[in-house]
């Protein structure tokens, strides 16, 4: 495997991922985890199951020179060949809750649509823009995700 003039070696990959609890798959295709249902595999592909676990994933990676990348899926597509080193997919960070003085907090892989919805629940407003579009925070924060009715910097 190689990407430039950086040699992947699958004991360094190893490495890298050797401390993560969540899902870690090898070679696995990232097709079923894009919008547009096409792409390549990915060197590694890891699903973290918390925040300590995207720590261990990036101290890994660095650690053992290993290129990553944070993949959403909607409106991403691969290439054929895939994306060589880390992929993390952060669907299992999800956890929406608010705090006193009506502050919401959301992790990366809550679905717009679904803070959306939080928010509607507890009486709170700044967020109803985002009914239809799809997408996570983490990649609505990356992009700055909105319509005419609003977007992410103004909440």
């Amino acid at each position: 495997m190689k990407t430039g003039r950086l040699t992947l070696t699958a004991k360094r990959l190893q490495r890298a991922v050797q401390h993560v609890h969540g899902e870690v798959h090898w070679n696995e295709s990232l097709a079923p985890l894009l919008s547009l249902q096409v792409g390549g595999p990915a060197d590694v592909l890891v699903f973290p199951q918390d925040v300590e676990d995207v720590i261990r994933v990036l101290v890994g990676a660095r650690t053992e020179g290993i290129p990553f990348v944070v993949l959403g899926g909607t409106n991403v597509v691969v290439r054929d060949k895939g994306i060589r080193g880390i992929v993390m997919q952060l669907k299992h960070l999800s956890g929406i809750h608010e705090e006193a003085g009506h502050v919401v907090y959301a992790q990366a892989g809550v679905r717009l649509p679904r803070l959306m919805q939080f928010a509607v629940g507890h009486h709170l407003s700044g967020m109803e823009w985002a009914a239809g579009i799809p997408g996570t925070v983490g990649g609505g924060v990356v992009m700055n995700a909105g319509t005419r009715l609003g977007e992410m910097q103004e909440v």
